[in-house]
């Protein structure tokens, strides 16, 4: 794969999730921000019901541009 700005080589990779006690792959959502609250705090963001996709990237090696994808391909399934 070829770099968009200057045509230079990607090479794959993945941006991860931190969570409490675990990191994941990264994750798109569809849909807008909605924080989770549970007695007026903030419990961080409700993705309850929401369609998820694994974020698949590629980093040029010359001038470091990110491209991210969210492919159907990678649509979390439970």
């Amino acid at each position: 794969m070829k770099c968009l700005r200057c045509d230079g080589q990607m090479s794959p990779g993945y941006m991860v999730d931190l969570m409490k006690n675990a990191v994941i792959p990264g994750t798109w959502v569809i849909g807008t921000y909605q924080p989770n609250k549970f007695l007026g705090m903030n419990r961080g963001l409700s993705v309850r019901g929401k369609r998820k996709f694994h974020i698949e990237g590629y980093r040029c090696d010359s001038c470091g541009w990110l491209d991210l994808f969210a492919s159907k391909e990678n649509e979390y399934v439970k």
